[in-house]
């Protein structure tokens, strides 16, 4: 894997669409259509992804912090 490496938007968004699966987010969210969620997803995709990344930051160190380390 490449530091330097930049992704793409179209990248975020259909990562996203794999990592979320739309039709787990679909009823949470049952005010949208598929199509709008599509696009909800492709106008946030970048600060999702943050957060995404942000999030299991914090679960691994949380985990590994718990656990006391390498077995």
């Amino acid at each position: 894997m490449s530091a330097n490496h930049e992704c793409e938007a179209e990248d975020v968004v259909a990562g996203l669409m794999v990592t979320l699966y739309l039709d787990l987010i679909r009823p949470m969210c049952p005010q949208h259509s598929e199509l709008a969620l599509r696009e909800l997803m492709q106008r946030h995709a970048q600060p999702i992804a943050a957060h995404m990344v942000s999030a299991g930051i914090t679960a691994a160190v949380q985990l590994f912090n718990e656990t006391g380390g390498p077995a």
